[in-house]
């Protein structure tokens, strides 16, 4: 079996910092954001053949 993506979550407590720096500091397109109950957040950033995504502990 061979893998075809890796996926990275980093957990934040400052959610805002993360995403500026991932999004605008290093330019990685937001293929999708979520929000839930708690204010829970979730932002899905692309990378090629990758994504990153940041949640805050909520």
């Amino acid at each position: 079996m061979t893998a075809t993506q890796l996926r990275i979550v980093v957990e934040t407590e400052d959610f805002d910092a993360a995403l500026r720096f991932y999004r605008d500091a290093l330019g990685l397109p937001v293929q999708e954001a979520f929000e839930g109950e708690g204010d829970a957040r979730v932002a899905i950033l692309a990378v090629p053949s990758a994504t990153l995504e940041i949640a805050n502990p909520a």
